[in-house]
């Protein structure tokens, strides 16, 4: 099975882009790129244009690419014995937008999905503890 390109930096004629629920799903015309489900929020996509998501994501991207390298090294120095020990957590200004707190550093679920794409054939289990009060 050949495995897609990722998705990259788009103008508005390479995507097409519709809404499910709290996703934006951007579709990129080129069938060999991913397409994606990217979560925004319902209350948030209702009031957002085609362009407004395409801006956001294009951002997250751009901002993506110019940190992947050292995001992969910061992520795998805080593995230690094929074990990621961290928190969840939430912005206030973004509680249905979690992210991962390890060792004083903040992992958005693209850095996490990036860490899972490095491991491809890999076991993993997910393991959730109540964090005492």
């Amino acid at each position: 099975m050949v495995r897609k390109r990722r998705p990259h930096v788009a103008t508005p004629d390479e995507v097409r882009i519709s809404r499910e629920g709290d996703f934006a799903v951007i579709e990129y015309v080129d069938q060999s790129i991913e397409t994606t489900q990217y979560r925004v929020g319902a209350d948030t996509l209702a009031r957002m244009t085609d362009e407004d998501i395409l801006s956001l994501w294009n951002a997250g991207l751009a901002t993506h690419g110019e940190e992947s390298g050292r995001s992969r090294r910061d992520m795998s120095s805080s593995v230690r014995n094929n074990k990621l020990i961290g928190e969840v957590e939430a912005f206030p200004s973004a509680p249905n937008q979690p992210f991962l707190l390890v060792e004083g550093r903040v992992y958005t679920p693209m850095e996490l999905c990036s860490l899972l794409g490095n491991h491809v054939g890999w076991e993993v289990t997910f393991s959730f503890k109540k964090k005492a009060d």
